[in-house]
């Protein structure tokens, strides 16, 4: 009675697999880029309804910006919002944290891979009135990856609703 493999069923396992991983890896690479381009786009979705439902109930203006690192104010010269971001309530409608307005969420950035920007009305922060709009529409994009499969879009409105968009 035999035991074991002989080195040429050895050799053709090892082949098939190799082939197998050749074609898995590359397709679990690109559900991977998705993935976090979903994953990203969700919680921006969520932030800004987060700050536009604050906005309705305080009766006030609440910011979404982008927050200095180690930091609870603003960056108003960034353009990068993969690095974190901020929502207060603003008080006194500067559009700028003071000490005594509250820090109602900080978002840690998010991953290294992604790049988070938006266009010229949304660049460096989102405000939403007591009434939950906004003035400025604009659309900020997540790019997780080097190919159109990668991006998504969120798009804020004039009524302050923000929807995903692939």
């Amino acid at each position: 009675m035999q035991r074991g493999f002989t080195l040429i069923e050895l050799l053709v396992t090892i082949s098939v697999a190799a082939i197998l991983l050749g074609i898995a890896v590359p397709s679990y690479n690109h559900l991977i880029q998705s993935n976090r381009a979903s994953t990203t786009a969700n919680r921006l979705l969520s932030t800004f309804m987060l700050a536009r439902s604050e906005a309705i109930q305080r009766n006030q203006r609440v910011v979404v910006c982008i927050v200095q690192s180690g930091s609870d104010a603003c960056d108003t010269s960034a353009t990068a919002w993969e690095n974190g971001l901020m929502v207060f309530a603003d008080a006194d409608n500067d559009g700028e944290r003071d000490a005594q307005e509250a820090v109602i969420q900080v978002e840690r950035p998010f991953a290294q891979q992604t790049r988070i920007t938006g266009n010229s009305n949304v660049e460096r922060a989102v405000s939403f009135d007591a009434g939950g709009r906004t003035s400025r529409v604009g659309t900020l994009t997540v790019d997780a990856g080097d190919d159109s499969d990668y991006k998504r879009s969120i798009v804020i409105s004039t009524t302050g609703r923000s929807r995903v968009k692939s």
